[in-house]
């Protein structure tokens, strides 16, 4: 019998590694098309698990007290697929009966027939909306610093109303 360990999750799915990032970010935009870039950018920490050494896959993992979430990045190049994805969630270290969602993008249409062969139940389509809260400053004015003489009291907000 195989012991299975954290570092040797699925077949060939790994922990990410911080060498991996620079790797995962150019599988991230390759993937991600450019107008989602900006709302949905390239993995920074080191969280997840990766496929095999040319690291043409990728699972994001968020954990938490009632499931576990998988944002997969896997290549359209790569083949069996249903495989890769179920020896990934086979494997999951420290799942506790946890349930595993697969957070999987419109963009990742070629994940589809995968996760139907797999058994996975489709959850109601959600659209992403952003709202950019920024402005242009044509002007840009110097920042008052504080005297190092000044004292700063703080201060304390007990209720805060808000009018919509």
């Amino acid at each position: 019998m195989i012991e299975k360990t954290e570092s040797s999750v699925g077949s060939e799915w790994r922990r990410i590694r911080s060498v991996d990032l620079p790797a995962v970010q150019s599988l991230h935009y390759q993937i991600v098309p450019p107008l989602m870039q900006p709302v949905e950018p390239a993995p920074q920490r080191v969280v997840g698990f990766v496929y095999s050494e040319n690291i043409k896959g990728y699972a994001g993992v968020t954990s938490g007290m009632y499931g576990i979430v998988l944002t997969p990045l896997i290549h359209p190049d790569e083949h069996n697929i249903a495989e890769k994805i179920s020896a990934l969630v086979a494997s999951l270290p420290d799942r506790r009966g946890r349930k595993v969602y697969l957070n999987v993008r419109s963009y990742q249409t070629w994940l589809e027939p995968a996760l139907e062969d797999l058994g996975a139940q489709v959850s109601p389509r959600q659209a992403v909306m952003v709202k950019h809260l920024a402005r242009l400053i044509n002007e840009g004015q110097t920042a008052r610093v504080v005297p190092s003489t000044a004292g700063v009291q703080a201060s304390r907000i007990s209720r805060m109303d808000i009018d919509e």
